[in-house]
C-alpha cells in the first residue's frame, strides 16, 4: 500500500513540475510577442512635437519612451498549491487605457492580440508538457 502511495505522489510531482515548465514557456512566448507587438511602427498621424507617428485606433501603441514595453512581466505570485498559473501584464498605470480605450480615445490593444496570436503556441507548449510528464511517469517503477 505504501509503495502505491509513493508512486502516486511521485507521479503527481512529475506531472505538476512539467505543467509549471510548460506554463513558464508559454508565458515567455506571450511576453515576447507582446513586446514585439509594442515595437511596431505607428501608422497614424505625425505630430510636430513627436519624433514618431502616433498609433491609429485599433493598432498597438507606438513606443515613445519604452516604459510600457519594458514593463511587460510574468507574474507567478498567485500560485497556490497544485494550481499553477501565470499572468502576463504590466503595472504601468496608463496601459489599461491603451488596451481598452476610454470615452475619448479608441483602444490601442497589445495584450489581447498577443494572447490571441499565441493561442496555438500556448496549446502546443502545454501539450508537450503533458506528453513529457506522461513519458516520465511511465518510467517510474513500483519498487
Amino acid at each position: 500500500m505504501a509503495t502505491t502511495y509513493t508512486w502516486k505522489k511521485k507521479a503527481v510531482e512529475i506531472y505538476m513540475s512539467e505543467i509549471r515548465k510548460g506554463l513558464d514557456r508559454a508565458a515567455l512566448d506571450v511576453q515576447g510577442l507582446t513586446k514585439r507587438i509594442l515595437s511596431t511602427k505607428g501608422k497614424g498621424t505625425r505630430y510636430p512635437n513627436q519624433p514618431t507617428r502616433s498609433s491609429s485606433p485599433g493598432h498597438p501603441p507606438v513606443v515613445q519612451t519604452g516604459t510600457l514595453r519594458r514593463s511587460i512581466q510574468i507574474d507567478r505570485s498567485k500560485n497556490k498549491g497544485n494550481r499553477p498559473k501565470v499572468r502576463i501584464g504590466t503595472n504601468v498605470e496608463y496601459a489599461v487605457y491603451l488596451e481598452l480605450g476610454t470615452r475619448h480615445m479608441e483602444p490601442r490593444p497589445f495584450l489581447r492580440p498577443a494572447l490571441r496570436k499565441s493561442k496555438k503556441r500556448v496549446s502546443s507548449r502545454m501539450k508537450d508538457a503533458m506528453n513529457t510528464a506522461v513519458k516520465q511517469i511511465g518510467k517510474l517503477s513500483f519498487a
